[in-house]
């Protein structure tokens, strides 16, 4: 395994360079947001034309911007998508997600984070959201297939969180081109007791294949009850209830070999000295469960 960063928690850790910030930081792995015309978020695009004086503007550029990467010790792990199967028009989420798949192939990264439905549907229950999930990917299986892209859909939000949509959709959906993103703090966020977030933790191992790393506490005594959702507060990686060793050793027993990906939430509630300070011993930590 090895650690790698998300790139906006790197901007939240307030680094005016995203790639100065990873020399500070002694990491070299990212993962990219790739936004719905098919360039980087603005933080990346300024970053790029800032330390290496090149532009996106076209899904061939991201060749350039791979080999620029590569040849500067840099690396990404996936690619994050920002797709929502609870929109009307399936059609343009699949698109999307079809462009993402040809970014992500052009700059040689094989995972593109997938988000599922993102808001309540009046009327639906689980299995009309893993069905409508289904058909929103239908035509991207094909893609992926031909360029060998693994869609990893993240357990994040109301719906994705639950673990029986979870279940339908990796039931239905081929390995080999489909999985999980696990975020370790959105079980734990959504409500679900300690214990029952390590069991899925042991569940969905098999199926993970890219990782959004944060941590949360919960009130006093309730770690291990249901609650609602959002009855946490995020916290530093290496100081929330959730015990990222256990979590590193079950995947590593599942056979999972790729990222490690900080995504540390509770940064909003620190100075920016503070942010900066934190994100380093994250990034420290995260390299001592490898």
């Amino acid at each position: 395994m090895f650690v790698a960063l998300r790139d906006l928690i790197i901007k939240h850790a307030n680094y005016p360079n995203l790639f100065k910030a990873l020399e500070e930081l002694g990491a070299n792995i990212l993962e990219i947001r790739v936004e719905r015309d098919l360039r980087p978020v603005e933080y990346v695009s300024g970053s790029l034309r800032e330390s290496f004086g090149i532009s996106i503007r076209e899904v061939e550029d991201w060749k350039s911007f791979g080999k620029c990467l590569e040849d500067h010790g840099y690396g990404v792990c996936a690619l994050l998508s920002a797709t929502n199967f609870s929109s009307e028009d399936l059609e343009s989420e699949a698109k999307y997600l079809a462009g993402v798949c040809k970014v992500a192939y052009a700059l040689g990264v094989r995972v593109v984070r997938v988000d599922g439905p993102k808001g309540i549907i009046e009327g639906y229950g689980v299995e009309d959201y893993v069905n409508r999930t289904l058909r929103g990917l239908e035509g991207v299986f094909k893609i992926c297939k031909d360029l060998d892209i693994v869609l990893a859909i993240e357990n994040h939000g109301l719906i994705t969180n639950q673990i029986e949509y979870l279940r339908g959709v990796l039931e239905a959906t081929d390995e080999r081109y489909f999985g999980i993103t696990l975020d370790t703090g959105n079980f734990y966020w959504y409500g679900y007791p300690l214990d029952e977030v390590y069991e899925m933790y042991r569940e969905l191992a098999p199926r993970v294949r890219h990782t959004h790393i944060k941590n949360a506490c919960a009130p006093r005594g309730k770690e291990n009850v249901r609650r609602k959702p959002r009855e946490v507060t995020m916290a530093p990686l290496y100081e929330g209830d959730i015990d990222l060793k256990l979590l590193a050793r079950i995947l590593k027993e599942a056979g999972y070999d790729y990222d490690l990906t900080v995504e540390d939430e509770s940064l909003g509630r620190y100075s920016t000295d503070d942010r900066k300070r934190i994100l380093a011993r994250d990034v420290a930590f995260l390299k001592g469960l490898l």
